[in-house]
């Protein structure tokens, strides 16, 4: 989804703020975090947790 807005990835949000203030980047920046980031966080965190039990 962010590879037609590369502006988006690893910025941070005071850039984004500044780039666009009327805040049409919110949308796509939360549903970044909530299927993208949140799950892969998700699955890292599980897989450390195995690794700790074994």
């Amino acid at each position: 989804m962010f590879c037609t807005e590369p502006h988006i990835d690893g910025r941070r949000l005071s850039h984004l703020t500044t780039e666009s203030p009327d805040f049409a980047w919110l949308g796509h920046y939360v549903s970044d975090v909530r299927f993208r980031r949140l799950p892969s966080l998700r699955t890292t965190a599980a897989l450390a947790g195995k690794d700790r039990d074994a």
